[in-house]
């Protein structure tokens, strides 16, 4: 099977946080069309693929891609992000992650297409990756980068349960707040960013609300230590928790010794997942495995740039039995591409935000959908 590129469009969309974003349009010859968007990190590692300005991105793919794709025929993504590649390599054109992505994610789904296949199934199939539903990770309390105060500066308190179980954390958080007369706002993930003074503080409120109403859920803890280092004693309190799933980045992104000894020390217990360190890169997830750096990582299509590489890093992954967490970013946008990763590469969970915002909303209907599917 095989699809036949009549044109290309790209177009700029605004992000949750009201920033300019890139989407772009395939229409095959059939007549069909398919779409891609992207998001943009505000916590972003240093080795992420670069992105251009919006604008700039938009004319790379109506001109240089338009250009080159019209009329052009392609059996599998892998050709058809290699084209991409090979219009920057051999023109000496700067195609940033965010022209690359939205025509790949477009490409994928015409693919999926032309097999009558979902997309998630399509990822499955090409992977070689049983399919599963990746359980929601959802962030209820936000800090770091994320959050509007100063005094908690882990980026991301997070839910490991159904999204109903979400709504009721939130709602029951934010009654405890107000009766403490501790001042909050909207996190720019959904979640709340809360005026206390200490990481210490924030965990405190985020347990009680925890143990009252999670059951048999789990939790889990984003550091981001790259911005805002972690000690010793905080990784001992938090790894004493029952509940604790993983951490994600309690080391910075270039510390590969000291996330080796984390994982050494913890990594029988939860998961020690990569993010900064890792960012979705073949390359460098293969030198963490060498040096058992981590047990799990997080998957971010826009940090490596097309849906082949994120693919090849899925596929590693897979084969060396590191856990995956599909994740979304910080100003997003309703496209549910993620979803269908998640799903088609058998991840453990989704970050996708908590569930207030349409933005994040939209993955999680997309799951719904995908479980009638199966």
């Amino acid at each position: 099977m095989s699809i036949t590129i009549r044109t290309v469009k790209g177009s700029i969309i605004k992000d949750s946080r009201g920033k300019d974003t890139v989407r772009a349009e395939i229409v095959t010859t059939k007549g069909a069309l398919f779409a891609g968007a992207v998001p943009s990190g505000q916590s972003v590692g240093g080795s992420e693929i670069k992105t251009q300005d919006p604008v700039d991105a938009v004319d790379t793919i109506d001109t240089h891609i338009r250009g080159a794709f019209e009329g052009k025929t392609f059996s599998s993504i892998d050709e058809f992000d290699s084209a991409i590649s090979s219009l920057s390599s051999f023109n000496s054109i700067h195609i940033g992650a965010n022209a690359h992505l939205p025509v790949s994610i477009a490409a994928t789904h015409a693919l999926a297409r032309s097999y009558n296949l979902p997309t998630w199934q399509y990822i499955s199939e090409i992977t070689g990756i049983r399919p599963s539903i990746p359980t929601p990770m959802m962030v209820m309390i936000e800090g770091g980068k994320h959050g509007a105060f100063q005094g908690v500066t882990w980026q991301e308190f997070l839910l490991n349960a159904p999204v109903d179980s979400g709504i009721q954390f939130l709602t029951q958080l934010t009654k405890i707040l107000d009766t403490k007369k501790i001042t909050y706002t909207p996190g720019v993930e959904g979640g709340i960013s809360i005026d206390v003074e200490s990481n210490d503080q924030a965990l405190e409120l985020f347990l009680h609300v925890f143990h009252d109403s999670a059951h048999s859920h789990t939790f889990s803890i984003d550091c981001a230590a790259t911005h805002s280092p972690i000690s010793s004693q905080d990784l001992n309190t938090l790894t004493s928790n029952q509940s604790l799933m993983s951490i994600e980045d309690p080391a910075s992104e270039e510390e590969w010794d000291s996330w080796s000894d984390i994982t050494k020390r913890y990594g029988s217990k939860i998961l020690i997942v990569g993010d900064d360190l890792t960012t979705t890169n073949y390359d460098r997830l293969h030198k963490a495995i060498d040096l058992r750096a981590c047990n799990a990582l997080i998957i971010k299509p826009n940090q490596i740039g097309s849906v082949s590489q994120t693919l090849k890093t899925a596929r590693l992954a897979h084969r060396a039995h590191i856990k995956m967490i599909v994740s979304h970013r910080a100003g997003e946008t309703t496209d549910t591409f993620i979803a269908d990763l998640g799903v088609g590469i058998g991840a453990l969970s989704i970050k996708s935000g908590a569930p207030t915002q349409k933005e994040r909303i939209a993955k999680y209907m997309r799951l719904e959908q995908i479980k009638k599917e199966m």
